[in-house]
Formats: structure tokens, C-alpha cells, sequence
């Protein structure tokens, strides 16, 4: 087995039974509100995202719902990859009661979960969706004036782009699915550069994680 999928494996048994937040001890209208990151442990690209919705404590999987299915679709028509190829995950790793905004003390309570899921997928870039995932990694708010433009995070020493995330709410506004559209044209170029190993990655790379709880 990849020392990378041991290594996240483990980490994944330890978020389960994280208990430091009122969600996780029981604060929520799910028995079980976790949802860990998945994906292609040897990807070039980590994407993270907010925190997880309610279809993602059902399916146990980041992403899944409709916000992840519009992602895809640009995943697929624009970067032409999928998925499998990538890994994704959240700045929280419990869904929030009524999907709430997670508060600071949630998302100080998840912190290391996400710094260890980085430092394990060692990715050479990193694309946050929405505002918590920005303000986590670059300390910035306010995606309209971040969004679409590469910056290092001194903290993780590693480079970030920054999204809209691509929720129903958000991509049925015409502006601003266009420009989420057009930041994924300006990561496609981006990645032709010093950050471009997704070519490097290949099928049998692809390890999920759904089965290693």
C-alpha cells in the first residue's frame, strides 16, 4: 500500500474520532457529520473547498452534491481532467447544522487535519473555493478581488488560487459563472508553467479512501 494512502488513512481514523468541536460531539441532525478528503493521493492538485454539505455525510465523499457536479463539469470541459486525478477536500471536516458558515473556533478545531492532508499529498498547487478556504490559506477575505490570481501561502509554502465557489447560488448568476469560467482558463495556462504535473499523473495513481476508515 502507498505510504501516502497509510498515512492518510490514518489520519482519516483520526478525524473520525476527532470530538474538539460542538458539531463533532453531537451538534448536528447527523449521527455521523465527518466527511474526509478523497482522491488521488499523488495529485498535483489539491482543491478545498468549505466544509461539507448533507448529501457528503451520506456518501462520506467531499463534493458530491450540486456544487460538486458543477465543479466537475469545468474540471472536465475546460482543464480537461477528471476527478480521480485530483484531490479534494474541505477546510472543516464536519457538516455544519443547516450548512452554516463554520465559526473560527470549528475551523481552529480542524486546522491540523488539513496542514497534515498537505503536507501528506504534497501538491504543487492548491485551489480554494470560496472565502473560509482563502481566508485559511492566505489570511485574505473577500473573494471578488482575489479570485483568478495565483499567490504563495508563506504558511503551507505553497502556491494557491483562489476560486468562487461553485455553488448553485453562485454559478446560477450569470457574471459570476462567467468568471469562474475564465479563472479556470487562467489555471489551465498557469499550469503549462513551473506547476504542470498533470500530465504526470496516471489512472493507476488514483487511490481512493472511501474504504480505509
Amino acid at each position: 500500500m502507498n505510504s501516502k494512502t497509510q498515512k492518510l488513512a490514518a489520519l482519516k481514523r483520526q478525524c473520525f474520532s476527532c470530538k474538539k468541536c460542538s458539531i463533532a460531539q453531537g451538534d448536528s441532525r447527523v449521527t455521523s457529520p465527518h466527511v474526509f478528503g478523497c482522491g488521488n493521493v499523488n495529485a498535483s492538485i489539491v482543491v478545498v473547498g468549505q466544509n461539507p454539505g448533507y448529501s457528503e455525510t451520506i456518501i462520506k465523499k467531499p463534493f458530491v452534491g450540486d456544487a460538486g457536479k458543477n465543479f466537475d463539469g469545468f474540471l472536465q470541459t475546460i482543464l480537461s481532467i477528471e476527478r480521480k486525478y485530483i484531490y479534494i477536500t474541505n477546510t472543516i471536516k464536519c457538516y455544519t447544522p443547516g450548512n452554516r458558515p463554520p465559526t473560527d473556533q470549528e475551523i481552529a478545531a480542524c486546522k491540523d487535519f488539513l496542514k497534515q492532508e498537505i503536507e501528506i499529498v504534497q501538491p504543487q498547487v492548491v485551489i480554494t473555493l470560496g472565502n473560509y478556504a482563502l481566508q485559511y490559506f492566505t489570511k485574505h477575505s473577500g473573494i471578488t478581488k482575489c479570485h483568478g490570481e495565483m499567490e504563495h501561502s508563506e504558511e503551507f509554502n505553497i502556491d494557491v488560487f483562489p476560486m468562487y465557489h461553485p455553488s448553485p447560488l453562485n454559478m446560477n448568476k450569470p457574471l459570476t459563472r462567467q468568471a469562474a469560467e475564465e479563472d479556470f482558463r487562467k489555471l489551465k495556462a498557469l499550469l503549462k508553467g513551473p506547476v504542470d504535473k498533470v500530465s504526470d499523473i496516471t489512472e493507476d495513481s488514483g487511490i481512493g479512501l472511501e474504504d480505509l476508515i
